[in-house]
């Protein structure tokens, strides 16, 4: 039998070092694309299932539905619940909804369903009123935003007394 030699004493172009090195690079490479994948899937970089956000959840009192993580300039919804109504300045009852004004210079707002009956300033940012009838189901108004701003974004939203954090990060 002959002897075994060493490959590095081949003469050769080949860099077993290199190599080796180019084969860690990639196995990283895919477990990073893995990630970004499954990060998607879950809703981490956009609407997903770890995206939907619910605060104020008790069973009386108001409560805000939204996406965490959006896209710029792609149409997202904020659920405003609330079964709180106070009197109105005619003596009917209405629902008071208040968006942050910086919340509002983040987002462009598309529509308001149901159309509130009037919109007014206030203070911290634009108030959107609602007219309650005597027999009507607790108020669900869905504000259609467009996210016009990069980076984080939130504010305290105003639904008549009570006040609710709010905060999502948008993408470009």
């Amino acid at each position: 039998m002959g002897q075994v030699k060493d490959v590095r004493d081949l003469e050769s172009e080949e860099n077993l070092a290199f190599q080796e090195r180019q084969w860690v690079v990639q196995r990283v490479a895919w477990v990073v694309v893995l990630a970004l994948l499954v990060a998607g899937l879950l809703g981490l970089l956009g609407p997903g299932p770890l995206s939907q956000v619910r605060a104020g959840d008790t069973p009386l009192g108001p409560a805000l539905e939204f996406d965490r993580f959006l896209r710029r300039d792609s149409p997202t919804a904020l659920t405003v619940r609330s079964a709180q109504a106070f009197p109105g300045e005619d003596g009917s009852s209405e629902h008071r909804v208040t968006l942050p004004r910086e919340y509002l210079q983040a987002f462009e707002v598309r529509q308001v369903t149901p159309e509130p009956d009037r919109v007014e300033q206030a203070p911290e940012g634009m108030r959107y009123v609602f007219k309650k009838a005597p027999d009507a189901p607790p108020l669900e108004a869905r504000f259609h935003l467009e996210p016009q701003r990069l980076g984080r974004v939130g504010g305290r939203v105003g639904l008549g007394e009570e006040r609710l954090d709010v905060w999502q990060w948008v993408y470009p």
